[in-house]
């Protein structure tokens, strides 16, 4: 298991990427952004817009609860 920083990520989801800019990539991570179906995700440069703007609404950063439960999650698969 590859393990990427997500330091430095903002309120937007976005990191720098290493060359002076920004990405909302994680290592080879992208986006999942869910089909209307919900059967599948879309491609990476195919999100519709709206959809777009409700995956930039979602929360970016772990509230303190959600943040223990990662960190408890990480201990039991021993990558922490």
């Amino acid at each position: 298991m590859t393990v990427e920083s997500i330091a430095g990520i903002d309120d937007a989801g976005t990191r720098p990427n290493g060359r002076g800019g920004r990405t909302d990539q994680i290592g080879s991570y992208i986006p999942a952004v869910p089909t209307p179906d919900g059967e599948g995700f879309w491609g990476y440069t195919s999100v519709p817009d709206v959809d777009i703007e409700k995956w930039r609404a979602m929360r970016t950063l772990p509230v303190a609860e959600d943040r223990r439960r990662v960190r408890r999650w990480l201990r039991r698969m021993g990558l922490r």
